[in-house]
């Protein structure tokens, strides 16, 4: 009997560098984010997010992990600039490789996808959309995975009946020209059965009529951030304007629900030890992100005369006084 403990003792030891131990071995991991720039600090946030909760499972840079840190640009008209850079990283021998933004994703689908190289993509807009995956129902069945960018509409339906109680009807901006208003708009008719409002969609490709929020009674704005530019325009109809994102053009809306880009990035880091300890990437269910940030404008409130209810301010991370 001793002697066949001993033998399961034995291969125990044998097999056990194949589960967590192994996990912690050398490892290069290639990235790819936007050039820094104004509005590009959300990507930089994320991938700290992302390094230091790799931290927290062992993985020290110097130490046993390597990154190879390239950056690509946002503009869609650089897609084979961004593919070359893809093709940098993969010339440098990497285990797995995570992208920050949509077109460095593209970019690296595009290389990765004949490649036995896993991709964990993050803050990508609409991954279905810019065909990196098929679905974010289902796991991918190939090489890639990931966490979308977006706040899905019931969060900010929910927050946004939490400060307005007595509103009934939203009036959705978009426009027809930009690919992330109409993704964001097709999220919101899955859902508006459910969200307790009235809504009404309003076309402002062509600029904005002022007067038609009066005319269809709109009690609050709303709208994927796509929509900022005419934000100032959109303020001249004396309607509260909440909107799915924190610090963009934060004067003229009374708040926002936004992504916490650095647990995000996180997040990114979770599943990147998955796959290290063995999940496949395509066996992985893309995610939506965990957590978000709130802002309150109280000084836009009481040009517009609206009481925020005090918990609603005590819970909000950013407060615009």
């Amino acid at each position: 009997m001793k002697r066949v403990v001993s033998v399961w003792c034995f291969l125990l030891v044998l097999f056990y560098p194949f589960g967590y131990s192994q996990e912690k071995k050398n490892v290069v991991i290639g990235t790819m984010r936007p050039f820094p720039s104004v509005g590009a600090e959300l990507y930089e946030d994320a991938f700290r997010g992302f390094k230091e909760r790799l931290r927290t499972y062992g993985y020290k840079e110097g130490e046993n992990v390597r990154y190879i840190e390239k950056m690509g640009s946002e503009k869609k008209d650089v897609y084979e600039e961004n593919v070359k850079i893809a093709e940098e990283i993969l010339n440098e021998d990497v285990d797995i490789v995570v992208s920050f933004g949509t077109n460095q994703s593209v970019a690296l689908a595009t290389v990765l996808r004949k490649k036995d190289i896993p991709l964990v993509f993050c803050q990508v807009t609409d991954p279905v959309g810019a065909k990196i995956v098929s679905s974010m129902k289902r796991p991918s069945g190939t090489n890639i995975t990931g966490i979308q960018y977006i706040t899905p509409p019931q969060v900010l339906i929910k927050y946004m009946r939490s400060i307005l109680p007595s509103a009934e009807t939203i009036g959705y901006v978009y426009n027809t020209h930009l690919p992330q208003d109409m993704a964001y708009l097709r999220e919101m008719r899955k859902v508006k059965d459910k969200l307790g409002f009235e809504i009404k969609y309003i076309d402002i490709t062509n600029g904005v009529n002022v007067e038609e929020f009066k005319e269809k009674r709109i009690d609050v704005i709303t709208g994927w951030l796509g929509c900022i530019g005419p934000l100032e325009e959109l303020d001249k109809a004396s309607i509260p304007i909440i909107v799915p994102g924190v610090g963009i053009k934060a004067h003229v809306c009374l708040a926002g629900v936004g992504i916490d880009n650095y647990s995000v990035g996180g997040q990114a880091a979770d599943m990147v030890i998955r796959i290290f300890k063995g999940e496949k990437p395509g066996e992985i269910l893309p995610e939506m992100p965990n957590k978000y940030r709130i802002q309150i404008n109280l000084k836009k409130a009481k040009e517009l005369k609206i009481r925020i209810p005090v918990w609603v301010e005590e819970s909000a991370d950013i407060v615009i006084r």
